[in-house]
């Protein structure tokens, strides 16, 4: 006997109810895209819903390749293995070092980041400073050769898959109060300027990133850090202007400070790019900070003749504060 059409029976042309059921499921299954069990499911879609498929495979390390639950393009993500470490030379040539009684050669920091380096770290970050005292053009050049030095350290040894990010960070000086360097102009705002873009000038790879202080907030600085009590008209004055964190770049506004220095009678140069006698009562000096002004006087004499002291652990430079135990 032959079979039936589908949807009849083999009794009569009339399709009986459990067909009409079977054919009214089908239409339904096959009308909704997607969700045919014999269709495959569109790319990147689960087959029983249309929510695109979630991609969980962990994420590496840029540098070391190192699989982490954390994303790495988060900002401020610091890999266990090759995050970076930070020293603080201060001063590009050795001779500036011995200055400000750093004690730290460049020997010193080569061996430093080697070791880093050896330990899979692969970024460094250096910070110095620019207008210190006795400092020359070769001292800021040597603060480029010194980052030079620590890329070509990073690629005297093959270290397949890697690669180095040195960052150097200058910030301007500012003398500040109960420091050999307290009676020290600080430079204008003019050559500070020159100095940072000369430094930019001479870094000739792109694995060295730069960054400086801005000379204009350093200046203002300055003028707080060694001025006496008559500033204070010029902070009740700013406070009634509105003035309000200055610390931030997009709130600062350096003619803003200076338009409040002139209406209150201050020359802001008097007290930032002026050279202070030693002889000098300073408006600090009816402070007792344990260190006495003679120990201050002796370190910057040395300082101009760039001796260095010995850390105080090994012997006792006579600064005063002993006295307090």
């Amino acid at each position: 006997k032959a079979a039936a059409p589908a949807g009849q029976n083999r009794q009569g042309d009339k399709p009986t109810g459990r067909d009409n059921a079977h054919n009214n499921n089908n239409n339904n299954r096959n009308d909704r895209p997607g969700q045919n069990r014999n269709q495959a499911a569109p790319a990147g879609q689960n087959r029983n819903n249309n929510q695109p498929r979630q991609e969980n495979k962990p994420k590496g390390c840029r540098y070391c390749g190192f699989i982490t639950p954390f994303d790495p393009d988060t900002p401020g993500f610091c890999c266990p293995f090759c995050g970076g470490l930070t020293f603080a030379p201060e001063a590009g040539s050795q001779r500036l070092r011995d200055v400000i009684n750093k004690n730290v050669r460049e020997e010193d920091v080569l061996r430093a980041v080697k070791v880093a380096f050896d330990a899979k770290k692969n970024a460094v970050k250096l910070y110095f400073m620019n207008g210190l005292p006795t400092e020359t053009d070769e001292d800021i050049l040597g603060i480029a050769n010194l980052s030079q030095a620590i890329v070509d350290e990073f690629y005297s040894v093959k270290r397949p898959g890697r690669k180095v990010e040195v960052g150097i960070s200058v910030s301007c000086l500012v003398p500040k109060p109960f420091t050999p360097f307290q009676w020290e102009k600080q430079d204008t705002i003019e050559e500070l300027r020159r100095k940072q873009m000369l430094l930019r000038d001479n870094i000739k790879t792109r694995k060295i990133r730069y960054s400086w202080h801005e000379a204009k907030v350093s200046h203002v600085e300055a003028i707080f850090a060694k001025g006496n009590r008559k500033l204070s008209r010029a902070l009740v004055e700013a406070n009634k202007r509105g003035q309000r964190f200055d610390g931030w770049d997009e709130c600062f506004d350096f003619e803003k400070w200076m338009d409040i220095f002139a209406s209150v009678g201050i020359d802001p140069a008097f007290y930032a790019n002026r050279q202070m006698s030693y002889d000098e009562i300073l408006p600090w000096d009816h402070i007792d900070c344990g260190v006495t002004k003679d120990f201050l006087k002796r370190e910057w004499l040395k300082a101009q003749k760039e001796e260095i002291s010995e850390n105080c652990k090994l012997k006792c430079q006579g600064c005063g504060a002993a006295r307090f135990g």
